[in-house]
């Protein structure tokens, strides 16, 4: 059985709060105020205040944005009657001043249903760094996750400043979502490891990218009834070779496999792809995260190229994950032939390469990734592999630790982090014995600090050799 078009799923929850407000607000949707709602405790006056903000960026929605409640004494819970099954819960942000309250000292933790989803966590910093990374346009952000709601049927949040500090929150949206969605359906292909962590009742997750590839913005109005939102692709691709867009403009055709709720026509109607020259170059798409997580990653494939159809062999290509081989010669036609039948593949994403690139986060005092400077240098992971191999790590480590870390120690430590980055994961060591170097790299560091007469930390410019 298949349907033409996407149809709206029938949402069986569906809350939108406006904290801070004690009234109703409409703007693309109904928001309704917390402060006579049946969602907060009793005590909400001596435990919470409302606020606003001195100062409303133009370009930032005036609902939910422009009130906030405030958290600066003891922990509050918003507590949601829902039915059992999966949920988005979407918290909206916008860091500013309330009350004379500064935004770059509020930290706090948001639990949910025993998860905890953010720890010491600073709105401030966050929209900060995504608006200078060009993933975002305006000072106000949306964390969404998904967690399982069991039998209890209640969703519970939990806000709980830090000492000397405060919580806030601008909006709470809860959503339900089909059983089989993202949680219970077809197990995901483990990347370059046999087993995994399985995405079933007990998981939570939290949503990082969403990205439209080769089409336009996709706002939450434009999906399927649950208000995900897309953004395009083109802020994350990486390098020149940018490839080729496509764009369809007939019916997606849904099936068993890929329900009509699993992603909007929009998405399944636009691709980006390798066009000439295409065994000349690769197609790279960058994506900073967080390590020491497991990551799934969920890829659309449609074929809307009409001369491309039923054609075995054609259409070929390989899936690298984190520099990993996930598909090999992989061929769409094979997984789903036809036009305009969509499918997605799901890919889970995590051993201790990101750790690697934690260890030269640290050692360098830079992110993952900087656009502007030299190619070389762009890629943190790439770049400290190189450096270790030619002996030049020295030249990118923290200039504060010029004149305070030992040779010996450097050594290892460098050492270990290129190995977590090897190129093939079978040659990466276990996290165990990541563990047992980055203790001897300590171990050597100690016995240098602790050697009577002698100064055996690194001086400035001096050159040390590695064993490759």
């Amino acid at each position: 059985m298949t349907t033409t078009t996407s149809q709206l799923y029938n949402a069986t929850n569906q809350v939108l709060l406006d904290c801070g407000s004690s009234s109703a607000t409409t703007s693309d949707r109904k928001w309704d105020g917390d402060y006579h709602s049946e969602f907060v405790p009793s005590n909400i006056t001596t435990t919470s205040f409302s606020s606003t903000p001195d100062y409303l960026d133009p370009s930032v929605p005036r609902t939910p944005y422009s009130t906030s409640r405030i958290f600066n004494s003891s922990s509050f819970t918003y507590t949601f009657p829902v039915s059992e099954g999966p949920k988005f819960l979407r918290l909206y942000f916008y860091p500013a001043t309330y009350s004379n309250l500064n935004a770059n000292q509020s930290f706090f933790s948001v639990s949910s249903n025993g998860y905890s989803l953010l720890t010491n966590f600073s709105a401030f910093l966050t929209a900060s760094f995504l608006v200078k990374s060009g993933s975002i346009q305006v000072p106000c952000l949306v964390k969404e996750f998904l967690i399982q709601v069991k039998d209890t049927q209640t969703l519970t949040i939990m806000f709980t400043p830090m000492p000397n500090s405060y919580a806030f929150i601008n909006g709470i949206e809860v959503v339900s979502m089909p059983e089989n969605l993202y949680f219970n359906g077809k197990a995901p292909k483990y990347v370059n490891q046999l087993t995994g962590p399985g995405i079933d009742s007990d998981t939570a997750l939290e949503n990082v990218y969403r990205l439209n590839m080769g089409g336009r913005q996709v706002s939450g109005n434009e999906d399927t009834g649950m208000y995900r939102s897309r953004y395009q692709d083109n802020k994350y691709i990486f390098g020149a070779a940018v490839g080729c867009t496509s764009a369809y403009s007939n019916p997606i055709i849904y099936n068993m496999d890929t329900p009509n709720y699993t992603a909007p026509e929009l998405v399944y109607q636009t691709q980006r792809r390798m066009c000439i020259l295409a065994d000349k170059y690769n197609l790279t798409w960058i994506l900073p995260v967080d390590s020491g997580f497991y990551y799934m990653l969920r890829l659309h494939v449609c074929n809307i190229i009409p001369e491309y159809t039923n054609k075995i062999n054609l259409v070929v290509f390989n899936i690298f994950i984190n520099n990993q081989t996930a598909e090999n010669e992989a061929d769409p036609f094979i997984w789903n032939s036809g036009i305009g039948n969509p499918i997605f593949k799901d890919y889970i994403k995590s051993d201790v390469y990101s750790f690697g690139v934690v260890l030269f986060e640290v050692l360098c005092a830079r992110p993952p990734i900087v656009k502007r400077v030299r190619d070389g240098q762009v890629n943190l992971a790439e770049w400290g592999k190189t450096c270790y191999g030619n002996g030049d790590l020295l030249e990118i480590i923290d200039p504060k630790l010029n004149g305070e870390i030992a040779p010996g120690c450097l050594m290892k430590f460098g050492e270990v982090a290129s190995s977590c980055l090897h190129d093939e994961g079978g040659e990466r060591p276990a996290m165990e014995e990541v563990v047992w170097g980055l203790e001897f790299a300590l171990e050597l560091q100690e016995a240098a600090e602790k050697k009577d007469g002698h100064d055996e930390t690194m001086p400035e410019n001096q050159e040390i050799s590695f064993l490759m």
